[in-house]
């Protein structure tokens, strides 16, 4: 079973390169195929998040191509989240967290298809 979960988080992790959100995905198979709590597959997908997350970061610094406005907007907009997430799981039901989420995956899903062809969501138009 380990070499199913290692083939499972490199192809997470070969998506997430590409612009897939495939942390979404990540989340998705520890539920569904591996059996684990909604919780801890989160756990799970934070921390592999630091990894890639870190890896995008070095390029992007390499590149020169770091907006401080944008990064600490970003990081303000995730401490605050973060704390509304921590605060929602303590108050409503794992399975309403679980639908919550999956209607999230849905919507992004939808929106990124609805993005033209050939174009980055950071491109801007002119």
């Amino acid at each position: 079973m380990i070499f199913v979960d290692i083939i499972a988080a490199a192809l997470a992790a070969l998506l997430s390169g590409l612009g897939a959100g495939s942390g979404g995905l990540l989340v998705i198979y520890l539920t569904l195929a591996a059996g684990m709590e909604q919780q801890a597959a989160q756990g799970v997908n934070l921390l592999f998040f630091l990894f890639s997350g870190g890896a995008a970061l070095a390029v992007h610094a390499a590149r020169r191509r770091l907006f401080p406005g944008v990064i600490l907007t970003l990081v303000l907009s995730g401490i605050l989240g973060s704390l509304l997430g921590s605060a929602m799981a303590g108050v409503f039901s794992p399975l309403l967290l679980r639908r919550l989420f999956g209607g999230m995956l849905v919507v992004s899903g939808i929106l990124s298809f609805r993005r033209p062809a050939g174009r980055s969501m950071t491109e801007r138009t002119e």
